[in-house]
């Protein structure tokens, strides 16, 4: 799970309110912020200072924030952490371009220089980068189960700043606009500076894992045959590159061929919609940029076994192919890819069998920890929304009774099974708040225990065979894919 934390989002505010805290008790009561740089201040280069940390800090942290967004999060980085980086170079712009006098209307003083006239409406772009950077953001967590806890924090903390400034300007030089105006800048930091994956984020303990990029260093055994092509030598060596210096993105590469795969169209939905928090989940995402599985080389079953890179560019190019390219699970590329994963999938479950060693898997990213764990579990999410678990569950036995209506499925194998495999394993992701949802989860722990992974949980109540792990997994994928095809903000009014 994505976790962001940064030093200078507690470093900068920490200095600038140290540093005005200090001026405030050794000047006149009642300055504002700007009138503590003015020359006849006393030691005004405290005062500037602190703006000039809070305003690299600023920006750093919104340096740090944009990486975070685009590395781990649903939908990229948006344009919330460019308007916290503006906010930090205004802020040290201000901070230079100080005033002139220590009262905002001094009586007789000299005229204001240039920069201090230049101060106010720098000010003022201040004031509006931060609250439009809290607007932006709590509209990019919007669409992300990780980072949706922050939204209604970071909207509170906008509409307060407006209302504070409302106030600030009706008043601008009476006496309760210096605390009005410390309030309005404040109170944004502490809205955005903690902006990480809140009450959606595993519970404390959770087995949940976000580690990713552990590569397996084993080397492969590559065959060569002779008189191979020149397509066929590139692609080798493209393996080869990986297994030298393994990363995901050239694990991508090479399945590709040595080309960079074209990325598959997501699906757009109204906001707020089923369709909109499926289709904007991270997992979708990652999908939409791994390769594609029809008309491509693919990895031999050694250069799988050896490179866990590909584990993940091969279940992600599985998601790709059920969720958004519209291949069923019987597809033959879709059964080949399947077959290359089975070795894989069926050391994780060894792993997973005996729970003393089930933490010291070598590897992260496994083939169905990231589709039970991550992928199915964000599905899940944007299937229940705000509905009841209760409610959900019975949509879903129904849906996956007819996604498993096919010839040859095993008589354990129902809707039932899977759905309440799903909705057991739920709240170790997310909370799970709507009424009467508590009694249903109290039923189902009833009938059974949880690993927080509803595929490993189906092979180990012997539901499904281990080797039918992964093809059940992606029919229950793509069945939450087609209930999700809705623009109804509940999957439950668009099932009536």
């Amino acid at each position: 799970m994505t976790q962001f934390w940064h030093p200078t989002g507690i470093a900068g505010p920490a200095a600038w309110i140290a540093s005005s805290l200090r001026q405030t008790r050794q000047g006149p009561g009642g300055l504002q912020l700007s009138c503590l740089t003015a020359p006849g201040a006393r030691d005004p280069q405290i005062m500037l200072v602190g703006f000039l940390v809070l305003g690299g800090c600023t920006f750093a942290f919104g340096a740090a924030l944009r990486e975070a967004r685009s590395q781990h999060a649903t939908g990229g980085a948006g344009p919330g952490p460019a308007l916290v980086q503006g906010a930090g170079l205004l802020t040290v712009a201000a901070g230079l371009l100080r005033r002139d006098h220590m009262l905002l209307n001094a009586p007789g003083g000299p005229g204001a220089s240039w920069y201090g006239n230049a101060h106010d409406p720098i000010s003022g772009l201040i004031y509006a980068s931060l609250i439009l950077a809290q607007l932006a953001l709590a509209r990019r967590f919007r669409r992300d189960p990780r980072w949706r806890a922050r939204r209604p924090w970071l909207l509170a903390g906008a509409a307060a700043t407006g209302l504070i400034l409302i106030a600030y300007a009706a008043a601008v030089t009476g006496p309760a606009a210096a605390i009005l105006q410390r309030a309005a800048v404040t109170l944004p930091q502490a809205a955005v500076a903690p902006s990480r994956p809140g009450s959606c984020a595993p519970p404390t303990g959770g087995v949940r894992s976000d580690s990713v990029g552990k590569a397996s260093r084993k080397k492969g055994q590559r065959r060569q045959g002779a008189g191979q092509s020149r397509a066929d030598f590139e692609l080798r060596r493209s393996f080869a590159r990986l297994e030298a210096n393994p990363s995901p993105a050239l694990a991508a590469h090479a399945w590709g061929g040595g080309s960079k795969p074209e990325h598959a169209a997501i699906p757009t939905w109204p906001d707020d919609s089923a369709g909109d928090r499926f289709f904007n989940t991270q997992g979708t995402a990652d999908a939409a940029e791994a390769p594609p599985i029809v008309g491509t080389t693919l990895p031999t079953p050694e250069e799988m076994a050896a490179t866990s890179e590909l584990w993940v560019v091969a279940t992600n190019a599985l998601v790709r192919a059920v969720v958004l390219d519209g291949l069923t699970v019987n597809h033959p590329a879709v059964s080949t890819v399947i077959a290359l994963l089975e070795p894989i999938v069926k050391q994780e479950l060894a792993y997973y069998a005996d729970e003393t060693t089930w933490d010291e898997y070598p590897e992260s990213d496994v083939p169905l920890r990231l589709l039970g764990d991550e992928v199915l579990m964000d599905a899940t999410w944007a299937i229940a929304g705000d509905d009841s678990l209760a409610s959900v569950l019975a949509l879903l036995e129904r849906r996956l009774d007819t996604a498993f209506d096919t010839p040859g499925r095993p008589a354990s194998l129902t809707g039932r099974a899977a759905a309440e495999a799903l909705i057991r394993a739920f709240p170790d992701h997310f909370e799970c708040r709507a009424p009467g949802d508590e009694a249903c989860l109290e039923r189902l722990r009833a009938t059974g225990r949880t690993s927080s992974n509803p595929l490993c949980d189906l092979v180990r109540d012997k539901v499904i065979a281990p080797e039918d792990a992964l093809p059940v997994g992606l029919t229950i994928l793509a069945a939450l894919a087609d209930l999700a095809r809705t623009s109804a903000f509940s999957v439950l009014d668009a099932s009536t």
